[in-house]
């Protein structure tokens, strides 16, 4: 059939075709998936078969990374999966950086070393000003311990928790439209990497010395359709958590944007809608977030510019579909909401 074996022709140059154009893209996605499966060996080779406790780490003492060494010269603060030392680093970078080391009890579970590796490959992959830039990462061993560590440039300035509460009430409407809007520059190209942050929240968004927003700790991001924790555990900070998150089910974008929401809202009323007091059970904020409805700005600061308000409504929405789907979706109406960004 004459007919027949043309299409099948016309059928095989389409494919031999396309095969020419994505060769390339595969074999990019191949290679970087043997790469980031050699780091992984790599700090499972370092971890010992009985490790129990914390390593311990001191001020003096020197890390050696894959692209340079590490004397750690301060502590500056300890987080959920380790802490953050400030350190002069030689080698292929010679100045004063941020060495992340995972001090936990549990590294000997599988999914605290995936975060890990997670974290790494999210920041080494995502260059833009409102994103801490990640410089290199090693593993750090004594007899009885072993931990992972990464070099990131080091940060002059304060969390807007910190800035928020100096503040001691709202912050002017035309600050925290700035704020937000360098945020979701960096949410966009995280998001356009399929990378979801998954904490958004005043702890992680450093403003600089220069006055610029900084996201920070990408300890639990993940990527679309990848699941790196057990049995759904949702992990986060329940404060600035979505309702999905809450739930344990598969975030995006919009998840990201809903705790942007909450870190603008808490900024512009100078409290947070759903705390009841400092010592609330994080179970009640959770089970708040799921049920109660998210009060108007306007209940507890009236002075709030309406089209801002509606923005930072949306921004929270308890159904993802009624948010902003994407970070450029809620930058356009943040601009367009008749409060200009501070200058």
């Amino acid at each position: 059939n004459p007919a027949l074996e043309e299409a099948l022709v016309a059928l095989l140059v389409v494919a031999a075709a396309a095969a020419w154009r994505f060769w390339p893209r595969f074999r990019r996605w191949r290679d970087q998936a043997r790469h980031d499966q050699q780091l992984l060996q790599t700090i499972l080779q370092h971890k010992p078969p009985a490790a129990q406790g914390e390593l311990t780490i001191t001020t003096g003492q020197t890390l050696i990374g894959q692209n340079g060494s590490y004397v750690l010269l301060r502590l500056l603060g300890k987080g959920g999966m380790g802490a953050v030392y400030e350190a002069a680093a030689t080698g292929l970078v010679d100045r004063q950086v941020a060495v992340k080391v995972i001090q936990h009890g549990g590294w000997d579970d599988e999914d605290l070393q995936r975060r890990f590796l997670r974290e790494f490959q999210a920041c080494r992959n995502l260059n833009h000003p409102a994103i801490v830039k990640v410089l290199d990462w090693g593993v750090c061993a004594a007899e009885t311990r072993s931990a992972p560590f990464m070099a990131m440039e080091l940060l002059s300035g304060r969390t807007l928790h910190h800035v928020y509460h100096e503040a001691g009430g709202p912050v002017p409407p035309a600050r925290v439209v700035r704020w937000l809007l360098e945020t979701l520059q960096g949410l966009r190209i995280a998001h356009q990497a399929g990378i979801i942050h998954r904490d958004i929240k005043p702890d992680n968004l450093m403003l600089t010395e220069s006055r610029h927003i900084k996201i920070m700790d990408f300890g639990i991001a993940h990527q679309h359709d990848q699941a790196l924790t057990k049995s759904n555990v949702a992990m986060g900070t329940p404060l600035y958590m979505s309702p999905e998150h809450v739930n344990a089910q598969k975030v995006g974008p919009e998840s990201d944007i809903y705790s942007l929401g909450m870190v603008g809202y808490e900024l512009l009323c100078g409290r947070h809608p759903l705390e009841d007091n400092k010592n609330d059970w994080a179970w009640n904020i959770l089970a708040r977030i799921l049920t109660e409805p998210v009060p108007h700005l306007h209940t507890l600061n009236p002075n709030i510019p309406d089209g801002l308000a509606l923005v930072i409504m949306k921004m929270v929405e308890k159904d993802r579909k009624d948010r902003y789907q994407t970070a450029p979706d809620a930058t356009a109406a943040l601009i367009a909401c008749g409060v200009p960004a501070e200058t």
